[in-house]
């Protein structure tokens, strides 16, 4: 009996578990027979998100291109817009030269250069970042005579030299004479740059040209070293001519602001060209008086007292 109940019980169990797996698969069939049927619905329901995206996405295509299209026709002016942007907020006044303005002058970004400029920039600013070089020297060191002449015209100061890190107290003169730009030191020297001045070690504008083996700029230099000597031999020359010769004892006489000094006699001494007077020693006076040529009569050499 026992062996009976014991299959009877084995078979029951299994019924039951084929009728749990028949229902499970049968749930699992409805359940993907409902998914398939949303499927077409939710599909229909994606249609318009497409749409929409779709949409944009040319919206944001065409506006990308009339970006483009208004960059490219846009003036060049942009950089100067640019450069003007990344200066500190304080100004252009507040800092100096920024790295900025200066890095553009040395590529030659004339209208970045002015934008600043005209936005209130000093002419003469030197860029700390640069050894305090100035415009000048930028646009010299790069080579961009017309801006040199740019320069000019607003005024920068020909002379100024950089401080003495690594460009040794250049002046713009020594940085075209250094590079061997030639045209840019005839420009320099015609606008007064002073061909003397020295670096921290010595060195010319001539020097350091020699230095680099820049031979048209050293004849440059050497013809205005020449038509310098030749002019201040000139003027020399002119001074000593229009110098009156006076010597030896003469006579005062027409003095308004001394007027007791007119009708005594003196020494003439050492003509002061600078003053345009003689330095005269007067009888009777404890040191010398500087006297113009129109108030001195030369005595005749018989008239000294004896």
């Amino acid at each position: 009996m026992a062996e009976r109940f014991s299959r009877t019980g084995t078979a029951q169990l299994l019924r039951q578990h084929a009728e749990r797996q028949e229902a499970d698969e049968a749930e699992a069939r409805a359940a993907a027979s409902a998914t398939l049927a949303a499927a077409p619905a939710d599909a229909m329901a994606a249609e318009p998100r497409l749409g929409e995206v779709e949409a944009k996405k040319e919206a944001a295509s065409k506006t990308g291109e009339g970006k483009k299209t208004k960059s490219n026709a846009a003036p060049s002016g942009a950089a100067a817009e640019s450069t003007l942007a990344a200066l500190p907020a304080g100004g252009p006044e507040t800092e100096g030269l920024p790295v900025c303005v200066s890095d553009a002058a040395y590529k030659g970004d004339a209208q970045a250069v002015a934008a600043w400029l005209d936005a209130g920039g000093g002419v003469d600013a030197g860029c700390a970042q640069h050894d305090n070089a100035t415009l000048l020297i930028a646009v010299t060191a790069g080579g961009h005579e017309a801006m040199v002449r740019m320069l000019l015209q607003r005024g920068a100061n020909i002379n100024l030299q950089t401080s003495t890190g690594t460009t040794h107290g250049t002046t713009a003169l020594m940085a075209a004479a250094s590079l061997g730009q030639t045209t840019i030191v005839h420009v320099l020297l015609n606008a007064k740059a002073d061909a003397s001045m020295q670096d921290i070690s010595g060195r010319t504008a001539l020097m350091r040209a020699e230095q680099k083996y820049n031979t048209a700029t050293v004849q440059v230099l050497l013809q205005h070293a020449k038509r310098q000597a030749t002019e201040a031999e000139v003027a020399a020359a002119a001074v000593h001519a229009a110098t009156p010769d006076l010597s030896g004892r003469v006579r005062i006489a027409g003095l308004m602001g001394r007027p007791d000094l007119n009708g005594r006699c003196g020494v003439a001494g050492r003509f002061d060209a600078a003053k345009g007077r003689y330095e005269v020693a007067v009888e009777g006076e404890a040191e010398a008086i500087l006297l113009k040529t129109a108030n001195l009569q030369q005595e005749p050499l018989d008239s000294a007292p004896s």
